[in-house]
């Protein structure tokens, strides 16, 4: 067990003596990203196709890049800041979570979204498990109460 993340044995709240929920493993994470990337890619190609000519797109390899991390920085920053979770977190029933079972600050949350823009960010995962933008932000990704 990694002392770095959190498990029910380790990580609970001071006011109350319930265990923390466990924090999901690395199966439930690559299933996260792929579905959150899947659904970036699908809206990627649904903005590109509806305002830019066939032409445009075929001449600028940039364009994609120009669109893909603007549109990935927002949707994670924006929906973890807002409701704690992506869509593939909402598919699999997970929530980001500070080391009390809080909300994390906005602070958290920007750094968790910048630190994924770390070329070869999804690498951090090998070793220990963890990945530079929940250690960094000091969040976790758990499994949302029944």
């Amino acid at each position: 067990m990694n002392p770095e993340y959190p498990s029910t044995h380790n990580w609970h709240i001071e006011n109350d003596q319930e265990p923390m929920p466990t924090a999901v493993s690395w199966n439930v994470r690559l299933v996260n990203y792929l579905i959150d990337n899947i659904f970036l890619a699908l809206c990627t190609s649904f903005i590109m196709a509806t305002f830019f000519p066939e032409e445009v797109i075929a001449a600028n390899s940039m364009l994609l890049v120009s669109i893909m991390y603007p549109l990935q920085f927002a949707y994670y920053f924006l929906c973890e800041h807002f409701f704690g979770r992506t869509l593939a977190k909402v598919m699999t029933n997970c929530y980001v979570t500070t080391e009390y079972n809080e909300k994390p600050p906005l602070k958290a949350i920007l750094l968790r979204t910048l630190c994924r823009h770390i070329p070869f960010e999804y690498f951090s995962f090998l070793g220990n498990g963890i990945g530079w933008h929940d250690k960094f932000s000091k969040t976790f990704v758990v499994r949302k109460a029944a």
